[in-house]
């Protein structure tokens, strides 16, 4: 699942443990190092655990930095990773540096309205 809003997105989507991962740790971890591979820079912000809808889970929000050929640029992001001891459910939130406080607050009302169809 996908929204875009002007420069903001929110992505939803699941995963499985599997052999490189198999605690929601080892999965954040695995996810953190992924975008220091295709990123300039990672600065952690928050890293936290929270609950949602039963699940339990970690909430990463970090800043990332690209290299273009039109100069570098930064991304703030908040990641929400959800378990059930089966599959992880992220939910992922990024806009503009200038911009991500301005969707801050919607962005968290997304992340706690998460819920597993039952």
């Amino acid at each position: 699942t996908v929204f875009i809003r002007d420069d903001a997105s929110v992505i939803v989507n699941e995963d499985v443990f599997n052999e490189n991962y198999s605690t929601l740790d080892e999965y954040v971890n695995f996810a953190i190092e992924t975008y220091k591979m295709f990123s300039s820079t990672v600065e952690i912000l928050v890293d936290e655990s929270i609950t949602v809808d039963g699940l339990n889970g970690r909430i990463v929000e970090y800043i990332y930095t690209l290299e273009s050929e039109n100069g570098t640029f930064a991304k703030y992001c908040m990641t929400t990773f959800l378990t059930d001891g089966e599959k992880i459910y992220l939910i992922t939130c990024k806009a503009d540096s200038d911009k991500y406080e301005g969707y801050h607050e919607e962005f968290m009302g997304i992340v706690n309205s998460f819920a597993l169809k039952k």
